[in-house]
Protein backbone atom coordinates (compact mmCIF):
# COMPACT_ATOMS: atom_id res chain seq x y z
CA UNK A 1 0.00 0.00 0.00
CA UNK A 2 2.72 2.42 0.82
CA UNK A 3 4.69 1.66 -2.35
CA UNK A 4 1.31 2.66 -4.54
CA UNK A 5 1.08 5.51 -2.19
CA UNK A 6 4.45 6.81 -3.02
CA UNK A 7 4.33 6.01 -6.79
CA UNK A 8 0.89 8.36 -7.03
CA UNK A 9 2.79 11.04 -5.18
CA UNK A 10 6.10 10.38 -7.77
CA UNK A 11 3.28 10.98 -10.46
CA UNK A 12 2.14 14.02 -9.29
CA UNK A 13 5.33 15.14 -8.24
CA UNK A 14 6.17 14.40 -11.99
CA UNK A 15 3.49 16.24 -13.45
CA UNK A 16 3.74 19.39 -10.89
CA UNK A 17 7.40 19.68 -12.29
CA UNK A 18 5.77 19.13 -15.89
CA UNK A 19 3.63 22.05 -15.25
CA UNK A 20 6.14 24.50 -14.03
CA UNK A 21 8.43 23.78 -17.42
CA UNK A 22 5.79 24.36 -19.40
CA UNK A 23 5.01 27.71 -17.85
CA UNK A 24 8.82 28.45 -18.04
CA UNK A 25 8.86 27.45 -21.54
CA UNK A 26 5.84 29.70 -22.87
CA UNK A 27 7.13 32.87 -20.88
CA UNK A 28 10.79 32.47 -22.42
CA UNK A 29 9.60 32.21 -25.61
CA UNK A 30 7.13 35.77 -24.71
CA UNK A 31 10.34 36.85 -23.63
CA UNK A 32 12.28 36.29 -26.80
CA UNK A 33 9.81 37.29 -29.16
CA UNK A 34 9.05 40.62 -27.49
CA UNK A 35 12.82 41.62 -26.68
CA UNK A 36 15.01 40.56 -29.35
CA UNK A 37 16.53 43.25 -31.39
CA UNK A 38 14.19 45.43 -30.40
CA UNK A 39 15.67 48.61 -32.34
CA UNK A 40 15.34 46.36 -35.61
CA UNK A 41 12.04 48.50 -36.35
CA UNK A 42 11.93 51.85 -36.76
CA UNK A 43 10.03 54.08 -34.36
CA UNK A 44 6.71 54.92 -36.17
CA UNK A 45 4.98 58.23 -35.88
CA UNK A 46 3.27 58.26 -32.58
CA UNK A 47 6.31 56.12 -31.31
CA UNK A 48 8.04 59.43 -32.00
CA UNK A 49 6.31 61.77 -30.51
CA UNK A 50 5.75 59.53 -27.05
CA UNK A 51 9.70 59.28 -27.14
CA UNK A 52 9.96 63.29 -27.70
CA UNK A 53 7.82 63.93 -24.52
CA UNK A 54 10.08 60.95 -22.43
CA UNK A 55 12.72 62.70 -23.85
CA UNK A 56 12.14 65.96 -21.80
CA UNK A 57 11.18 63.97 -18.91
CA UNK A 58 14.32 61.87 -18.37
CA UNK A 59 16.85 64.72 -19.62
CA UNK A 60 14.93 67.72 -18.23
CA UNK A 61 12.65 66.23 -15.54
CA UNK A 62 9.72 67.97 -17.40
CA UNK A 63 6.30 66.71 -17.67
CA UNK A 64 3.43 68.35 -17.75
CA UNK A 65 -0.06 66.19 -18.77
CA UNK A 66 -1.70 67.67 -21.80
CA UNK A 67 -5.66 66.60 -22.92
CA UNK A 68 -4.87 67.13 -26.58
CA UNK A 69 -1.30 64.76 -26.48
CA UNK A 70 -1.44 60.92 -26.74
CA UNK A 71 -2.82 59.68 -23.67
CA UNK A 72 -1.35 59.44 -20.07
CA UNK A 73 1.46 59.43 -17.87
CA UNK A 74 2.22 55.96 -17.02
CA UNK A 75 3.99 55.25 -20.48
CA UNK A 76 6.86 58.10 -19.48
CA UNK A 77 6.96 57.05 -15.67
CA UNK A 78 7.55 53.61 -16.18
CA UNK A 79 9.94 54.29 -19.28
CA UNK A 80 12.00 56.60 -16.59
CA UNK A 81 12.59 54.26 -14.19
CA UNK A 82 13.27 51.28 -16.41
CA UNK A 83 15.62 54.14 -18.20
CA UNK A 84 17.13 55.04 -14.89
CA UNK A 85 18.36 51.81 -14.17
CA UNK A 86 19.77 51.17 -17.38
CA UNK A 87 21.51 54.51 -17.43
CA UNK A 88 23.75 53.45 -14.42
CA UNK A 89 25.51 50.71 -17.02
CA UNK A 90 25.88 52.63 -19.94
CA UNK A 91 26.60 56.56 -20.51
CA UNK A 92 24.94 59.13 -18.76
CA UNK A 93 21.77 60.56 -20.48
CA UNK A 94 22.28 57.72 -23.21
CA UNK A 95 18.83 56.70 -24.62
CA UNK A 96 18.07 54.15 -27.29
CA UNK A 97 14.89 52.64 -29.01
CA UNK A 98 15.76 49.12 -27.49
CA UNK A 99 15.93 51.13 -23.51
CA UNK A 100 12.33 52.84 -24.12
CA UNK A 101 10.30 50.09 -25.77
CA UNK A 102 11.32 47.52 -22.62
CA UNK A 103 9.06 49.13 -20.54
CA UNK A 104 5.58 47.69 -23.57
CA UNK A 105 7.51 44.65 -23.56
CA UNK A 106 8.13 43.60 -20.02
CA UNK A 107 4.33 44.31 -19.18
CA UNK A 108 3.88 42.03 -22.45
CA UNK A 109 5.64 39.58 -20.52
CA UNK A 110 4.24 40.07 -17.69
CA UNK A 111 0.37 39.80 -19.51
CA UNK A 112 1.38 36.25 -20.12
CA UNK A 113 2.68 35.44 -16.72
CA UNK A 114 -0.77 36.78 -15.21
CA UNK A 115 -2.88 34.41 -17.58
CA UNK A 116 -0.66 31.35 -16.21
CA UNK A 117 -2.43 32.45 -12.20
CA UNK A 118 -5.68 31.49 -13.84
CA UNK A 119 -5.18 27.31 -13.65
CA UNK A 120 -8.11 27.34 -11.21
CA UNK A 121 -10.75 28.94 -13.46
CA UNK A 122 -9.72 27.87 -16.91
CA UNK A 123 -7.60 24.51 -16.17
CA UNK A 124 -4.33 23.33 -16.69
CA UNK A 125 -4.39 22.57 -20.15
CA UNK A 126 -6.82 25.43 -20.90
CA UNK A 127 -4.37 28.14 -18.89
CA UNK A 128 -1.45 26.93 -20.80
CA UNK A 129 -3.18 27.28 -24.17
CA UNK A 130 -3.98 31.00 -22.77
CA UNK A 131 -1.23 32.17 -22.12
CA UNK A 132 0.92 30.01 -25.33
CA UNK A 133 -1.35 32.06 -27.79
CA UNK A 134 -0.60 35.75 -26.40
CA UNK A 135 2.71 34.81 -26.18
CA UNK A 136 2.90 34.15 -29.73
CA UNK A 137 0.09 36.02 -31.21
CA UNK A 138 0.92 37.85 -33.84
CA UNK A 139 -0.39 41.59 -32.70
CA UNK A 140 0.64 40.98 -28.69
CA UNK A 141 3.99 40.74 -30.03
CA UNK A 142 3.83 43.59 -32.37
CA UNK A 143 2.29 45.99 -29.90
CA UNK A 144 4.35 45.00 -27.26
CA UNK A 145 7.24 45.99 -29.39
CA UNK A 146 6.43 49.30 -30.01
CA UNK A 147 6.70 52.72 -27.35
CA UNK A 148 2.94 53.34 -27.12
CA UNK A 149 0.02 52.58 -24.26
CA UNK A 150 -1.20 49.56 -25.24
CA UNK A 151 0.61 46.72 -23.47
CA UNK A 152 0.37 48.57 -20.28
CA UNK A 153 -3.26 49.09 -20.14
CA UNK A 154 -3.99 45.50 -21.43
CA UNK A 155 -2.09 44.19 -18.67
CA UNK A 156 -3.72 46.95 -16.13
CA UNK A 157 -7.15 45.93 -17.31
CA UNK A 158 -6.13 42.07 -16.52
CA UNK A 159 -4.67 43.14 -13.27
CA UNK A 160 -8.10 44.53 -12.38
CA UNK A 161 -10.19 41.32 -13.06
CA UNK A 162 -7.97 38.95 -11.28
CA UNK A 163 -7.55 41.56 -8.24
CA UNK A 164 -11.52 41.25 -8.15
CA UNK A 165 -11.43 37.71 -8.57
CA UNK A 166 -8.88 36.92 -6.06
CA UNK A 167 -10.62 39.68 -3.94
CA UNK A 168 -13.97 37.76 -4.55
CA UNK A 169 -12.49 34.19 -3.56
CA UNK A 170 -10.53 35.18 -0.33
CA UNK A 171 -12.02 38.40 0.77
CA UNK A 172 -9.25 39.72 1.42
CA UNK A 173 -9.23 43.45 1.60
CA UNK A 174 -5.35 43.72 -0.05
CA UNK A 175 -6.83 42.43 -3.17
CA UNK A 176 -9.63 45.23 -3.63
CA UNK A 177 -7.37 47.49 -2.73
CA UNK A 178 -4.69 46.37 -5.42
CA UNK A 179 -7.93 46.03 -7.61
CA UNK A 180 -8.10 49.99 -7.29
CA UNK A 181 -4.44 51.08 -7.99
CA UNK A 182 -4.41 48.66 -10.98
CA UNK A 183 -8.02 50.93 -12.54
CA UNK A 184 -5.93 54.29 -11.77
CA UNK A 185 -3.24 53.22 -13.49
CA UNK A 186 -5.50 51.74 -15.98
CA UNK A 187 -6.89 55.68 -16.62
CA UNK A 188 -3.90 57.21 -16.07
CA UNK A 189 -2.35 55.16 -19.25
CA UNK A 190 -4.95 55.78 -21.68
CA UNK A 191 -8.80 57.22 -22.08
CA UNK A 192 -10.01 54.01 -23.39
CA UNK A 193 -9.71 52.49 -20.26
CA UNK A 194 -13.74 53.98 -19.65
CA UNK A 195 -14.82 51.52 -22.61
CA UNK A 196 -13.01 48.69 -21.18
CA UNK A 197 -14.39 48.61 -17.50
CA UNK A 198 -17.53 49.79 -18.74
CA UNK A 199 -17.07 46.46 -21.02
CA UNK A 200 -15.77 44.54 -17.72
CA UNK A 201 -18.64 45.80 -15.48
CA UNK A 202 -21.17 44.94 -17.94
CA UNK A 203 -19.19 41.29 -18.29
CA UNK A 204 -19.38 40.41 -14.73
CA UNK A 205 -23.34 41.76 -14.46
CA UNK A 206 -24.38 39.54 -17.71
CA UNK A 207 -22.31 36.48 -16.10
CA UNK A 208 -23.61 36.81 -12.61
CA UNK A 209 -27.04 36.99 -14.21
CA UNK A 210 -26.63 34.49 -16.71
CA UNK A 211 -24.67 31.67 -14.07
CA UNK A 212 -28.21 32.53 -11.43
CA UNK A 213 -30.68 32.01 -13.77
CA UNK A 214 -29.63 28.33 -14.14
CA UNK A 215 -29.82 28.04 -10.32
CA UNK A 216 -32.96 29.46 -10.52
CA UNK A 217 -33.72 26.53 -12.50
CA UNK A 218 -32.19 23.50 -10.71
CA UNK A 219 -34.58 24.34 -8.28
CA UNK A 220 -33.95 20.43 -6.70
CA UNK A 221 -29.90 20.98 -6.22
CA UNK A 222 -30.90 24.46 -4.52
CA UNK A 223 -32.98 23.02 -2.16
CA UNK A 224 -30.38 20.67 -0.91
CA UNK A 225 -27.97 23.65 -0.68
CA UNK A 226 -27.59 24.54 2.73
CA UNK A 227 -28.52 28.63 3.36
CA UNK A 228 -25.08 30.49 3.80
CA UNK A 229 -25.34 33.97 4.61
CA UNK A 230 -24.18 36.61 2.44
CA UNK A 231 -20.56 37.16 1.79
CA UNK A 232 -21.36 41.49 3.15
CA UNK A 233 -22.37 40.07 6.20
CA UNK A 234 -20.02 37.09 7.21
CA UNK A 235 -17.01 39.14 6.79
CA UNK A 236 -18.60 42.03 9.26
CA UNK A 237 -21.32 43.64 8.03
CA UNK A 238 -22.26 46.37 6.13
CA UNK A 239 -20.55 49.14 7.60
CA UNK A 240 -17.01 47.50 7.09
CA UNK A 241 -18.46 46.67 3.34
CA UNK A 242 -18.65 50.60 3.19
CA UNK A 243 -15.34 51.28 4.81
CA UNK A 244 -13.40 48.89 2.76
CA UNK A 245 -14.88 50.38 -0.60
CA UNK A 246 -14.04 54.05 0.65
CA UNK A 247 -10.92 53.18 1.28
CA UNK A 248 -10.46 51.85 -2.27
CA UNK A 249 -12.00 54.99 -3.81
CA UNK A 250 -9.24 56.49 -1.92
CA UNK A 251 -6.48 54.60 -3.28
CA UNK A 252 -7.82 55.04 -6.72
CA UNK A 253 -8.05 58.70 -6.30
CA UNK A 254 -4.63 59.12 -4.75
CA UNK A 255 -3.07 56.83 -7.96
CA UNK A 256 -4.81 58.71 -10.27
CA UNK A 257 -4.21 62.23 -8.57
CA UNK A 258 -0.33 61.30 -8.66
CA UNK A 259 0.21 60.31 -12.22
CA UNK A 260 -1.77 63.27 -13.66
CA UNK A 261 -0.41 65.91 -11.46
CA UNK A 262 3.18 64.66 -12.22
CA UNK A 263 3.77 62.87 -8.62
CA UNK A 264 2.30 66.74 -7.45
CA UNK A 265 4.44 69.13 -9.61
CA UNK A 266 1.50 69.86 -11.62
CA UNK A 267 -1.26 70.01 -9.99
CA UNK A 268 -3.76 71.35 -13.37
CA UNK A 269 -2.87 67.92 -14.59
CA UNK A 270 -6.07 66.00 -12.66
CA UNK A 271 -8.36 68.32 -14.18
CA UNK A 272 -6.79 67.89 -17.53
CA UNK A 273 -6.68 64.37 -16.73
CA UNK A 274 -10.95 64.47 -16.75
CA UNK A 275 -11.13 67.00 -19.91
CA UNK A 276 -9.30 64.38 -21.67
CA UNK A 277 -12.21 62.81 -22.86
CA UNK A 278 -13.91 65.62 -24.33
CA UNK A 279 -10.85 65.71 -26.20
CA UNK A 280 -10.82 62.11 -27.60
CA UNK A 281 -14.56 61.88 -27.73
CA UNK A 282 -14.53 64.08 -31.13
CA UNK A 283 -11.21 62.16 -31.91
CA UNK A 284 -12.88 58.77 -31.55
CA UNK A 285 -15.42 59.93 -34.03
CA UNK A 286 -13.00 61.90 -36.89
CA UNK A 287 -9.85 60.42 -37.48
CA UNK A 288 -8.68 56.60 -38.44
CA UNK A 289 -12.52 55.77 -39.56
CA UNK A 290 -12.61 52.57 -41.18
CA UNK A 291 -15.31 50.03 -41.79
CA UNK A 292 -16.99 48.53 -38.84
CA UNK A 293 -15.64 44.90 -39.89
CA UNK A 294 -12.00 46.61 -39.69
CA UNK A 295 -11.10 44.22 -36.23
CA UNK A 296 -13.16 41.15 -37.42
CA UNK A 297 -11.15 41.27 -40.85
CA UNK A 298 -7.99 41.86 -38.75
CA UNK A 299 -8.21 38.70 -36.25
CA UNK A 300 -9.06 36.47 -39.64
CA UNK A 301 -6.16 37.51 -41.08
CA UNK A 302 -3.90 37.20 -38.05
CA UNK A 303 -5.67 35.96 -34.73
CA UNK A 304 -7.84 32.83 -36.74
CA UNK A 305 -6.74 30.23 -33.89
CA UNK A 306 -7.99 32.63 -31.08
CA UNK A 307 -10.54 34.16 -32.74
CA UNK A 308 -12.01 30.37 -33.73
CA UNK A 309 -11.55 28.81 -30.60
CA UNK A 310 -12.74 32.02 -28.98
CA UNK A 311 -16.01 31.55 -30.45
CA UNK A 312 -16.65 28.14 -29.56
CA UNK A 313 -15.25 28.60 -25.90
CA UNK A 314 -17.58 31.70 -25.48
CA UNK A 315 -20.60 29.46 -26.77
CA UNK A 316 -19.87 26.44 -25.01
CA UNK A 317 -19.51 28.81 -21.89
CA UNK A 318 -22.91 30.35 -22.54
CA UNK A 319 -24.38 27.20 -22.56
CA UNK A 320 -23.00 25.66 -19.83
CA UNK A 321 -23.24 28.62 -17.56
CA UNK A 322 -21.43 27.29 -13.97
CA UNK A 323 -18.37 28.59 -15.73
CA UNK A 324 -18.27 31.97 -14.37
CA UNK A 325 -14.79 33.45 -15.72
CA UNK A 326 -14.57 31.63 -18.68
CA UNK A 327 -18.03 33.23 -19.21
CA UNK A 328 -17.09 36.45 -17.97
CA UNK A 329 -13.86 36.43 -20.42
CA UNK A 330 -15.88 35.29 -23.15
CA UNK A 331 -18.43 38.61 -22.59
CA UNK A 332 -15.41 41.12 -22.14
CA UNK A 333 -13.64 39.95 -25.36
CA UNK A 334 -16.71 40.08 -27.66
CA UNK A 335 -18.05 42.80 -25.65
CA UNK A 336 -14.86 44.83 -26.46
CA UNK A 337 -15.09 43.75 -30.17
CA UNK A 338 -18.50 45.09 -30.32
CA UNK A 339 -17.42 48.74 -28.49
CA UNK A 340 -14.39 49.52 -30.87
CA UNK A 341 -16.19 48.04 -34.01
CA UNK A 342 -19.13 50.29 -33.71
CA UNK A 343 -17.15 53.01 -32.89
CA UNK A 344 -15.47 55.00 -36.11
CA UNK A 345 -12.20 54.75 -34.85
CA UNK A 346 -9.84 52.63 -35.98
CA UNK A 347 -6.52 51.58 -35.04
CA UNK A 348 -4.89 48.22 -34.96
CA UNK A 349 -3.29 48.15 -31.70
CA UNK A 350 -6.86 48.12 -29.91
CA UNK A 351 -7.42 44.37 -31.08
CA UNK A 352 -4.86 43.89 -28.21
CA UNK A 353 -7.44 44.59 -25.40
CA UNK A 354 -9.34 41.84 -26.49
CA UNK A 355 -6.85 39.42 -27.92
CA UNK A 356 -5.97 38.61 -24.51
CA UNK A 357 -9.53 38.05 -22.81
CA UNK A 358 -10.20 35.87 -26.07
CA UNK A 359 -7.26 33.74 -25.29
CA UNK A 360 -8.33 33.37 -22.02
CA UNK A 361 -11.60 31.50 -23.39
CA UNK A 362 -9.99 29.55 -26.04
CA UNK A 363 -7.87 27.95 -23.48
CA UNK A 364 -11.77 26.65 -21.77
CA UNK A 365 -12.33 25.19 -25.25
CA UNK A 366 -9.14 23.34 -25.16
CA UNK A 367 -9.90 22.37 -21.81
CA UNK A 368 -12.93 21.36 -22.32
CA UNK A 369 -12.16 19.35 -25.31
CA UNK A 370 -9.26 17.60 -23.07
CA UNK A 371 -12.21 16.89 -20.03
CA UNK A 372 -14.29 15.03 -23.12
CA UNK A 373 -11.56 13.23 -23.99
CA UNK A 374 -10.65 11.91 -20.76
CA UNK A 375 -14.45 11.46 -19.68
CA UNK A 376 -14.80 8.97 -22.72
CA UNK A 377 -11.13 7.13 -21.93
CA UNK A 378 -10.02 7.55 -25.36
CA UNK A 379 -6.29 7.17 -25.16
CA UNK A 380 -5.61 7.36 -28.06
CA UNK A 381 -6.78 11.10 -29.25
CA UNK A 382 -4.29 12.29 -26.52
CA UNK A 383 -1.19 12.66 -28.91
CA UNK A 384 -3.55 13.85 -32.10
CA UNK A 385 -4.85 16.49 -29.75
CA UNK A 386 -1.32 17.78 -28.50
CA UNK A 387 -0.25 17.68 -32.20
CA UNK A 388 -3.31 19.84 -33.31
CA UNK A 389 -2.69 22.12 -30.39
CA UNK A 390 1.45 22.21 -31.37
CA UNK A 391 0.47 23.34 -34.99
CA UNK A 392 -1.89 25.57 -33.93
CA UNK A 393 0.27 27.35 -31.79
CA UNK A 394 2.83 26.81 -34.61
CA UNK A 395 0.99 28.59 -36.82
CA UNK A 396 0.93 31.86 -34.86
CA UNK A 397 4.52 31.70 -33.89
CA UNK A 398 5.38 31.66 -38.06
CA UNK A 399 2.80 34.78 -38.12
CA UNK A 400 4.28 36.31 -35.50
CA UNK A 401 7.95 36.03 -36.78
CA UNK A 402 6.87 36.98 -40.37
CA UNK A 403 5.41 40.66 -39.05
CA UNK A 404 7.61 41.10 -36.52
CA UNK A 405 11.04 40.43 -37.71
CA UNK A 406 10.89 40.36 -41.47
CA UNK A 407 8.01 42.24 -42.99
CA UNK A 408 7.52 44.59 -40.16
CA UNK A 409 6.80 47.73 -42.06
CA UNK A 410 4.89 45.66 -45.07
CA UNK A 411 1.49 47.68 -44.99
CA UNK A 412 -0.10 44.66 -46.93
CA UNK A 413 0.01 42.61 -43.24
CA UNK A 414 -2.56 42.86 -41.02
CA UNK A 415 -1.36 45.72 -37.89
CA UNK A 416 0.80 47.40 -40.02
CA UNK A 417 -0.35 50.58 -40.06
CA UNK A 418 1.45 54.16 -40.94
CA UNK A 419 4.50 52.04 -39.90
CA UNK A 420 8.27 53.94 -40.69
CA UNK A 421 9.41 52.23 -43.63
CA UNK A 422 13.70 50.41 -42.43
CA UNK A 423 14.72 52.87 -44.79
CA UNK A 424 14.62 55.42 -42.05
CA UNK A 425 17.70 54.10 -41.02
CA UNK A 426 20.15 54.52 -43.85
CA UNK A 427 18.57 58.17 -43.87
CA UNK A 428 19.90 58.32 -40.12
CA UNK A 429 23.22 56.41 -40.82
CA UNK A 430 23.88 59.11 -44.23
CA UNK A 431 23.13 61.83 -41.74
CA UNK A 432 25.29 61.07 -39.27
CA UNK A 433 28.10 60.26 -41.79
CA UNK A 434 27.79 63.52 -43.12
CA UNK A 435 28.38 65.13 -39.79
CA UNK A 436 31.27 63.38 -38.78
CA UNK A 437 33.16 64.08 -42.50
CA UNK A 438 32.30 67.67 -41.90
CA UNK A 439 34.11 67.08 -38.45
CA UNK A 440 31.12 69.52 -36.99
CA UNK A 441 29.71 66.59 -34.95
CA UNK A 442 27.09 67.19 -32.78
CA UNK A 443 26.73 70.86 -33.76
CA UNK A 444 25.88 70.47 -37.91
CA UNK A 445 22.90 72.56 -38.76
CA UNK A 446 19.81 70.72 -39.98
CA UNK A 447 16.82 71.48 -41.46
CA UNK A 448 13.81 69.86 -41.85
CA UNK A 449 11.29 71.07 -44.19
CA UNK A 450 8.70 68.34 -44.44
CA UNK A 451 5.73 68.75 -43.14
CA UNK A 452 5.09 65.02 -41.96
CA UNK A 453 8.51 64.61 -40.00
CA UNK A 454 7.82 62.54 -36.67
CA UNK A 455 10.08 60.25 -35.75
CA UNK A 456 13.37 62.23 -36.71
CA UNK A 457 13.27 64.69 -33.56
CA UNK A 458 13.83 61.17 -31.91
CA UNK A 459 16.63 60.07 -34.07
CA UNK A 460 18.29 63.67 -34.37
CA UNK A 461 18.26 63.99 -30.63
CA UNK A 462 21.65 64.29 -30.13
CA UNK A 463 22.31 67.49 -32.66
CA UNK A 464 21.88 70.94 -31.28
CA UNK A 465 20.86 72.89 -33.90
CA UNK A 466 17.56 70.78 -35.96
CA UNK A 467 14.95 73.33 -37.47
CA UNK A 468 11.63 71.96 -38.09
CA UNK A 469 10.10 74.96 -40.16
CA UNK A 470 6.71 72.47 -42.02
CA UNK A 471 7.24 74.55 -45.55
CA UNK A 472 10.00 75.42 -47.82
CA UNK A 473 12.00 78.83 -46.66
CA UNK A 474 15.23 80.12 -47.49
CA UNK A 475 18.07 78.62 -45.45
CA UNK A 476 21.86 78.34 -44.69
CA UNK A 477 22.34 75.18 -43.17
CA UNK A 478 24.60 72.45 -43.70
CA UNK A 479 21.87 70.02 -44.31
CA UNK A 480 17.84 69.75 -45.51
CA UNK A 481 15.63 67.25 -45.64
CA UNK A 482 12.79 67.89 -47.11
CA UNK A 483 9.70 65.85 -49.09
CA UNK A 484 9.88 64.78 -51.87
CA UNK A 485 6.82 66.93 -52.69
CA UNK A 486 8.55 69.88 -52.34
CA UNK A 487 11.94 69.55 -54.51
CA UNK A 488 10.00 72.26 -57.08
CA UNK A 489 10.04 74.52 -54.76
CA UNK A 490 13.12 73.78 -53.29
CA UNK A 491 15.69 73.46 -55.92
CA UNK A 492 15.56 76.97 -57.02
CA UNK A 493 16.51 78.35 -53.25
CA UNK A 494 19.77 76.20 -53.11
CA UNK A 495 21.14 78.39 -56.00
CA UNK A 496 23.53 75.33 -57.01
CA UNK A 497 24.90 74.84 -53.70
CA UNK A 498 23.74 71.85 -52.30
CA UNK A 499 23.51 68.51 -53.91
CA UNK A 500 21.19 65.74 -53.79
CA UNK A 501 22.14 62.63 -51.59
CA UNK A 502 19.59 60.53 -52.26
CA UNK A 503 15.78 60.08 -51.23
CA UNK A 504 14.58 57.47 -48.31
CA UNK A 505 10.59 56.55 -48.26
CA UNK A 506 9.35 57.16 -44.54
CA UNK A 507 5.78 55.62 -44.86
CA UNK A 508 3.10 55.53 -47.41
CA UNK A 509 2.57 58.56 -49.43
CA UNK A 510 5.43 60.56 -47.90
CA UNK A 511 9.16 60.33 -48.98
CA UNK A 512 12.40 62.45 -47.68
CA UNK A 513 14.92 63.69 -49.98
CA UNK A 514 18.46 64.62 -48.31
CA UNK A 515 20.30 67.73 -49.45
CA UNK A 516 23.37 68.28 -48.13
CA UNK A 517 25.76 71.53 -48.48
CA UNK A 518 28.61 71.39 -51.09
CA UNK A 519 32.08 70.92 -49.45
CA UNK A 520 34.10 74.29 -51.30
CA UNK A 521 30.70 75.96 -49.30
CA UNK A 522 31.02 73.87 -45.62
Amino acid sequence: MGRIRDWRYARTELREHAWQATCLLILVAAAFLRLYHLSLKPLHHDEGVNAYFFERLFRRGIYQYDPANYHGPTLYYFALVISSIIEIFSRPNELTAAAIRLVPAIFGIATVALLLSLRKQVGNIGVLTAAALVAVSPGAVYFSRDFIHEALLVFFTLAVALAILRYHETRKPSYLMLASSAAALMFATKETAAISAGVLLMALLTTLFWSRSRALVTTNAKASTPNRSRPLLRDGGLSRAVLLWLLAAVVFLAVYALFYSSFLSDPSGIHHGIETFRYWVKTGSQQHRAPWYAYLRWMVQAELPILGLGILGTVLALWRRRDRFPLFAGLWAWGLLAAYSFLPYKTPWLTLNYIVPMAIVSGYAVQAAWDWRQRLGIARLRPLMLVLLALILGVSLTQSIMLNFLRYDDEHLPYVYMQTYRTLIPLIERINAIAAQSGSGSQTTIMVTSRDYWPLPWYLQDYSYVGYTGRVVPVDVQIIVASETQERELIPLLAGNYRRVGSYPLRPGVTFVLYTRNVNRQ
